[in-house]
């Protein structure tokens, strides 16, 4: 998602390559709307993978949110907790 859903993938293998769409002009919102009207809130966790530069929700879902971030993120969450991804070396 940058500012709109463009793909949703129910099932994940691992290993599996993401190709990665859109980029800039990022809103967190749609997903959150997604989460809400789709699936009713009916889920335990999200995974969010971003640099943090985005809109997000003025308010905190009801289920747990953690943001996997890049080791050069500065930016702070208005709800749920960061995940710093770092480089292997």
């Amino acid at each position: 998602c940058d500012s709109d859903i463009k793909k949703v993938e129910n099932k994940i293998r691992f290993n599996k390559k993401i190709e990665i769409k859109g980029r800039g002009g990022t809103s967190f919102i749609p997903v959150f709307k997604y989460i809400e009207n789709e699936l009713k809130n009916k889920i335990d966790l999200l995974i969010y993978g971003t640099d943090l530069y985005g809109d997000f929700p003025k308010e905190s879902p009801k289920y747990n949110v953690v943001w996997l971030v890049p080791n050069d993120s500065d930016k702070n969450v208005p709800f749920g907790k960061i995940l710093i991804l770092k480089e292997e070396k």
